[in-house]
Parts: C-alpha cells; structure tokens; sequence
C-alpha cells in the first residue's frame, strides 16, 4: 500500500508539473502574443503617421511641379539656358530665382527646405535656398536616375548636411530631356510637426554613422550628433531645437542608450520594440527601419511615448501566472480527468469506426483549413479520390466481413506510405479521400501512381485487387465541393478508361 501510494503521489507530482508547465507556456505565448499585438498597433500607427506626411508632400510638391515648373514659358527659358552659353545661363538662372522668390518663401512655410534645378547631366543650375551655388556636377542617384530614366522618384536621401525627403521630376521641352527639378523637405521640421500634433509621443531618426562619414567633406560635427549607439547619428539641429513632449532630447537618448545594447541589434533592421524605466516612470519605444531611394537600410524612425499601458499588460500576465499556480494545485486532478476524456470523445468523433480513417466531417474541417492556409501562404496541396475496383465482387464472392477486412487493411497499408501530415478519410463505402499537403499537382500525380502499384502488387487481406485514383489540385477559388468534383471527375475517367489508373484532373473531363 505505501509503494502504490508512492507511485500516486509520483505520479501525481509529474502531471502537476507537466500541467503546469502547460498552462505556463499558454500564459507566456497569450502574453507574448498581446505584447506583439501591442507594439504592432503602434509599429502600424508610426508607419502611417510617416506615410500620411510623405504623401502629403507628395501632392503639395506635384501641385508646385504641375503649377509653377511645368509651364511652356518657364520650360522655353530653361531649354534655353541648357543649350546656351554661359551668358544666356545666368540670365536665365536670374530670372527663374527672382520669378521663384515668393514662391520658396511661402514653400518654407510648409517644411520645403530645397527647390533646385539641375541640367540633364546632373550639374546644379539653381538652388533657391542658396543661389550663389551653383555649376558643381551632382553624384545624388536621384538626380542621376530621373535625368537617366526621364521618370519622377521619390524617397529618403542623406544630405551633406541635414537628411531629407525628396521629390524629383523630369523637365521636357517638345519632347526632349531638359533637366530635372528636386523639391525636399526636412526631416527635422517634419518631425517637429509630429511632435506639435501629437502630444503624447516623440519623434526621432538615426542614420547610419559611415554613411555620413563618407558624404561630408567639412566637420561632421556642424550638422550631426552621437546619437545613443556608436553606429548611428542624429542631426544636431532636431536634437538641440525639438521640444519633446515626453522627455527631454538628452534623457531620450540616455534612457535608450542605458538599455539599447543590451536588447537591440540595430544592424539586421527589423521592427523593434524597447522599455525602458526612470525614476517612477516607464517609457516605451518602437523603431521602424528607413530606406533610401536605393531601397538600401540606411536608419530608423524611433518613437517614444510613456510606457505605462504595456507596464499594465505586463503586471496582468503575472497576476495570472499567480493565479494559475495556485488554481492548479486544486484542480489540476480533475482538469486531467476532464481533458482526457474529452481528447477520447473527439477522437472517436473523427474516425470512421470500421477502417480507423477519418470521417467526412473531419475531412471537410480539415480541407477548410488547408484552404485557407494555402491562400495565406500560397503553399499548394492536393487531393486524390481513390475506389477499390470490382468491390461490389469482394462482398459477393467473399462475403462482407471479408470486404471490410480489405477496407481495413487497404487504410492501414496506405496510412504506412503517406506522410504524417497527409490525412486518409473515408469518403463513402469503398471510396477514400487522401489530403497530400504542400504537394503540387505533379508530385500528386506520382504518388498516386505509387500507391496504384503498392497495392496491385500486395495481398490485402490476402487477396489481389487493384485500385483507381482521380487527382487534382487545389487552386485558389476553388471550394470544397468543386475539389471533390474534380478528383471524382478523374476517377470516373480513370474506371471508365480501364481501372486500375491514376488520373490527373483536366478541363477537358468537363465535356
């Protein structure tokens, strides 16, 4: 009696702690399944705030194009300058500054930082934010590519000395390639907006370090600061003149500075998530990665914002781990009973009682899901429909113990030769439904023909038969019925071309 109360108690402990484990693991996935949840709502509202501005500078610089630089006046001036001497270019420089004037000034207003033309082989014929400038050969791949492909482009691209969004259109004049025009915006002044308009975050951009290091020939320094790791800047400018709603600019960079090393690896550029706590206060912050007109990772786009909501989901989960530890020491023996017995009963419900395979219902749940894991992930699978061939002679020479004898083991040899994952479900009398998943149509197709010639050559329940097999494979649109309709399609051909064939569906079987 001791040694059988030993064992009880033993095993008794080792449910406990598989159960708890369980419902651990389940507590730890709900609350790293709300986390994700959590910073992907605020991953997606970073990257629509970044998306609604960068559009509306869109349509503000298409207007300032089709308006002011696509007109035939400006354009016969321009083609004049491009095929002109020196004397014709400095008038016509002159003319397009002072006609702009009032124009850029009022761009300004509206975060326009650059309105520059330049001529078809890149060299800068004006810049309205500095005029004087001017005759220098651009290496910018934005203006490289519209005066190359004659086509608009738009995008991040790093300046020497601030980084900004540009929005580049091709110049023609009676059909030829005259120029391009850049209208830019800062980045700084942008992000100062988000910060005016919504008050309960911050806003900043790194940029990689080198790639600065290799642009600017002067001091680094005048326009950029370290930011918080040593691979990436901050420009000075947005840094020193932004007023954060949350924390100030240098605890900003403090607070993630302090933690960032630790959890962050910055250089794989992922979407990322990071908290951080400070005196009394918890602060949050999601990084989305920047890309440059190259489609090339060149930074992030960090927001911060107070941290307590996620603090609050965090406290909730240990609350239930809590809870579930003390639940399970008075229940976990009846949660097992219960769980098992339920495990029975849903497995019997699956299974077709004779055979051991699946039922119709199943396979019509299970065809629901594989269709809709298919449209997710654009994985195929397939379908083939077999019949015994000449069964209705099993039961009459045979007798009908011995025709469900060879239903039997016809499932039973076929479940040995398929995957695990691939299902075998009794469809009606001797006809099966087999489930090939991630399985094009041709490999289908060839297993098929595999199984045809297993069992032709097996005695199944020491007796030779011989089977038919319809194929198809599921396309998107396709629905339950229609599947089955194309396997049961090939399977009559199949029987009425001379049983004992594989069968691949075709449009033509329609007719």
């Amino acid at each position: 009696m001791q040694k059988g109360n030993k064992r009880r108690i033993a095993l008794i402990t080792v449910i406990f702690i598989i159960l708890y484990g369980v419902i651990g693991t389940f507590i730890i996935l709900g609350y790293e399944e709300d986390r994700d949840v959590y910073f992907d709502s605020a991953y997606n509202e970073l990257a629509i705030q970044l998306e609604s501005k960068i559009n509306q500078y869109k349509d503000f610089s298409q207007y300032y194009y089709e308006d002011l630089v696509n007109d035939e006046s400006i354009l016969f001036r321009y083609n004049q300058a491009v095929n002109g001497d020196e004397t014709v270019e400095d008038t016509v420089r002159d003319e397009l500054y002072n006609y702009y004037l009032s124009d850029f000034n009022t761009m300004q207003d509206y975060n326009v930082d650059q309105f520059s033309f330049f001529l078809p082989d890149g060299t800068l014929f004006l810049q309205m934010h500095d005029p004087n400038i001017y005759g220098m050969v651009s290496e910018r791949y934005s203006v490289n590519y519209v005066n190359q492909e004659h086509v608009p482009i738009s995008g991040f691209e790093m300046g020497d000395t601030s980084n900004q969004y540009h929005y580049l259109y091709p110049l023609s004049y009676q059909g030829e390639h005259i120029g391009t025009v850049d209208i830019s915006v800062s980045i700084t002044e942008s992000l100062q907006e988000l910060t005016n308009r919504y008050d309960d975050k911050d806003y900043l951009v790194i940029v990689e370090k080198h790639r600065i290091d290799n642009t600017i020939d002067s001091d680094v320094f005048d326009y950029y600061t370290m930011s918080f790791s040593d691979g990436y800047y901050i420009e000075r400018d947005h840094f020193n003149e932004t007023d954060f709603n949350v924390l100030p600019n240098q605890l900003f960079n403090q607070l993630l500075g302090d933690v960032a090393d630790e959890t962050l690896n910055l250089s794989n550029y992922s979407e990322k998530y990071i908290t951080a706590y400070y005196e009394g206060s918890n602060y949050a912050f999601v990084f989305i990665p920047i890309t440059n007109m190259e489609n090339q990772n060149i930074g992030y786009l960090i927001s911060g914002y107070s941290g307590d909501t996620f603090m609050e989901l965090r406290g909730r989960y240990l609350v239930y781990g809590i809870g579930a530890t003390l639940f399970i020491w008075s229940t976990f023996v009846f949660v097992l009973f219960i769980d098992q017995g339920r495990r029975k009963l849903k497995l019997l419900s699956q299974k077709d009682p004779l055979t051991g395979s699946y039922n119709r219902r199943y396979l019509d749940r299970f065809l629901q899901t594989e269709m809709a894991r298919s449209k997710r992930t654009g994985h195929p699978f397939s379908l083939l429909m077999l019949d015994i061939d000449h069964f209705k002679k099993v039961n009459d020479l045979h007798g009908h113990l011995k025709g469900d004898k060879v239903l039997e083991n016809l499932v039973v040899t076929i479940n040995r030769h398929i995957r695990e994952e691939d299902i075998i479900a009794r469809f009606g009398g001797e006809e099966f439904v087999i489930v090939l998943i991630n399985t094009g149509k041709d490999k289908a197709h060839h297993k098929a023909e595999q199984l045809k010639h297993l069992i032709e050559n097996s005695n199944v329940a020491d007796l030779n038969i011989t089977i038919s097999i319809g194929v198809t494979e599921y396309t998107e649109g396709a629905t339950i019925d229609s599947l089955i309709h194309e396997a049961d399609k090939a399977l009559y051909y199949a029987k009425e071309t001379g049983r004992n064939r594989a069968i691949l569906y075709d449009m033509e079987m329609e007719e």
